[in-house]
């Protein structure tokens, strides 16, 4: 029996742009979505929450645009502040008034500082995404040798560049072979349809661009880049 990923690729291929961006945008969302209504309660996901210092920003500014889950989200990051107030208490010293003044601005001392307040963990999400990648590249290189998948691989937009040098890094010289030809095919005809845009931008030309023309640099940024706010800052 094919696992849940390998449908949800044959699903995503013939939609625009790179399948595993397509999938993991829908994951986080469905990730973050279970962290306000389903994790909340979880002692063991408050704690990595907690070690990963929150989200990373694309992750937490995803969070904050659901406009939902307020009371969650505070409990959330409460527990942050009090593990990095735990942290900064234990940085400070006491002088002989009883006052506690913050250890730091010399030498190691600001470096351990700031060592003992990096994340200890990655951002909760990123390591979601980051085990549903894998699944994902794990799949695409077990099926490209069957015809089914091959086929709707090869019609399809193919990846953006992270992701297909992270599949290329794993693949024999035949799956290889197959992903660079569709990559070749289809940045060739991103690249005619850029060449199209620009030269439509002259008057003189007295055509306007069409639809996959006036798109094509948006789509550029998404095949060299990947999709908008997909990679976040830490762990990815």
């Amino acid at each position: 029996m094919k696992p849940f990923s390998y449908h949800d690729l044959l699903e995503a291929f013939p939609m625009d742009g790179c399948a595993l961006c397509r999938l993991l945008e829908a994951d986080a969302h469905r990730y973050l979505d279970l962290l306000l209504y389903e994790y909340a309660m979880d002692y063991d996901i408050h704690g990595a929450f907690r070690s990963s210092r929150g989200l990373c920003s694309l992750h937490g500014a995803q969070l904050v645009a659901f406009q939902m889950g307020a009371t969650t989200i505070a409990a959330l990051y409460e527990g942050v502040l009090m593990e990095a107030l735990g942290v900064l208490d234990g940085l400070s010293e006491t002088n002989e008034g009883g006052r506690r003044k913050l250890l730091g601005g010399r030498g190691a001392s600001g470096k351990a500082a700031a060592d003992a307040l990096e994340p200890s963990a990655p951002c909760v999400c990123c390591a979601s995404l980051s085990v549903k990648e894998a699944d994902y590249i794990g799949v695409v290189l077990e099926s490209l040798d069957e015809a089914v998948f091959r086929d709707a691989y090869t019609a399809s937009d193919a990846f953006c560049l992270p992701h297909m040098t992270r599949i290329l890094r794993r693949a024999d010289a035949d799956t290889a072979r197959i992903i660079l030809s569709t990559q070749r095919r289809v940045w060739a005809n991103l690249r005619a349809d850029i060449n199209m845009f620009m030269a439509k931008q002259d008057p003189r030309f007295g055509v306007a661009p069409d639809e996959r023309e006036a798109t094509s640099w948006r789509r550029a940024v998404a095949q060299i880049a990947g999709r908008a706010g997909l990679f976040g800052l830490r762990g990815r």
